[in-house]
């Protein structure tokens, strides 16, 4: 069957239109994951920062209590991560009656 010049203009429309499309599609996409990305950093960041807050609040009702914190105690803090525990050891620091005590919460 002979191509004619229509088939051929039609053929190139269609590879056009399809390379347009998988274009437009990467942008949209990348566009998506760049706002996402962008949002789950700034979540992260901010919980971060919150539970560093905390951390640092447990020092300083830990040193308004008790004086000078030893630097293990101090290391051990800087290193929690779950929020619940941080909460916990928060509530422990107002309670406590020594830092011994404290250590066995933390």
């Amino acid at each position: 069957m002979a191509t004619t010049m229509l088939d051929v203009i039609q053929r190139e429309g269609i590879e056009k239109g399809i390379a347009q499309g998988i274009a437009q599609g990467k942008a949209e996409g990348k566009a998506e994951g760049k706002a996402e990305g962008k949002a789950e950093g700034k979540a992260e960041g901010k919980a971060e920062g919150k539970a560093e807050g905390k951390i640092e609040s447990v020092i300083s009702v830990l040193g308004f209590r008790f004086g000078e914190i030893p630097a293990t105690i101090r290391n051990k803090l800087l290193k929690v991560q779950s929020t619940e525990h941080i909460e916990t050891l928060l509530k422990q620091a107002t309670i406590c009656q020594s830092l011994k005590e404290f250590q066995k919460t933390l």
